[in-house]
C-alpha cells in the first residue's frame, strides 16, 4: 500500500509561508531591538547634556555667591529631581571651584580656578573633569 499526495504544491506553499513569516518576525524583532538601543543611547546623551547644563548653572551660582561672600565654601543645589554639589577650596585671592552635577545616572564634573579681588571674581581656568 503506497501513499500518494495529490496536491503536493499546497504543502510546499504552506512551508514557504511559514518560513517567510519566521524570517519577517526575526527581521522585525531585530529592527525593534536596534531602535530601542539607539533610543536608550540617545536618552543617555540627553541626560548627559542636561547634567552639563546643570553644572554650568551651578558654576554661575558659585561665582555669584563668591562675589558676595569671599568665604563661601559651597553646598548642594537642587533643580527639580536633579542636583549639583559645589565645593570651594583655597584661600586668599585664589579659589578652586569643583562642581558635580547629576541628572538621572549621568554625572558631569567641572573644575574652575578663580581669582578674587574685592567683589570681582575672575575665571583663570575652566575645565571638565573627565575622571
Amino acid at each position: 500500500m503506497s501513499l500518494t499526495f495529490r496536491n503536493e504544491s499546497g504543502i510546499v506553499s504552506i512551508a514557504a509561508v511559514l518560513v517567510s513569516l519566521t524570517v519577517a518576525t526575526m527581521l522585525a524583532t531585530s529592527v525593534y531591538l536596534v531602535g530601542l538601543s539607539d533610543l536608550q543611547a540617545g536618552f543617555g546623551s540627553v541626560q548627559s547634556e542636561r547634567a552639563f547644563a546643570l553644572a554650568d548653572g551651578c558654576t554661575d551660582e558659585a561665582l555669584l555667591r563668591l562675589s558676595r561672600n569671599a568665604s563661601y565654601t559651597g553646598g548642594t543645589l537642587s533643580v527639580g529631581s536633579d542636583s549639583c554639589t559645589i565645593v570651594v577650596s583655597g584661600s586668599g585671592g585664589t579659589r578652586v571651584i569643583s562642581i558635580s552635577a547629576t541628572v538621572g545616572g549621568n554625572t558631569r564634573k567641572l573644575l574652575i580656578n578663580v581669582s578674587i579681588s574685592g567683589s570681582t571674581v575672575t575665571i583663570t581656568k575652566w575645565s571638565e573633569d573627565i575622571t
